[in-house]
């Protein structure tokens, strides 16, 4: 999982997720959290070691609520809106989230 700038990358094997939009975070014991409110990082890196078990596109384009939803096997269930004004609704998320439906969220040390 990488923070950059107003964006989040989810790492999950050797596949990224990019949320340009603000992802939701509900946790296990069911607190939600938005990036970047108080609490969300900590939050999100909660995902860290847990696996995907499964992701999928939600919602309607013309309802304006199109998101991918993703769930752990520790019970969190991660949101990425899929706004049609942003740059997420870019073909790779798409790409991306068929690729990522199992697999662990990791994070990637940098230099």
């Amino acid at each position: 999982m990488s923070f950059v700038g107003d964006y989040v990358e989810f790492r999950i094997d050797y596949n990224v997720l990019r949320a340009l939009s603000m992802p939701q975070i509900v946790t296990p014991t069911g607190q939600e959290y938005r990036f970047p409110d108080a609490g969300s990082r900590d939050a999100l890196c909660t995902l860290i070691d847990s696996s995907v078990v499964e992701a999928s596109e939600h919602g309607r384009e013309d309802a304006g609520d199109r998101r991918i939803e993703v769930r752990t096997d520790a019970g969190h269930l991660l949101t990425i809106p899929l706004d049609v004004n942003s740059s997420a609704e870019s073909p790779r998320h798409d790409i991306e989230m068929r690729r990522a439906k199992r697999g662990c969220f990791s994070t990637e040390e940098h230099s």
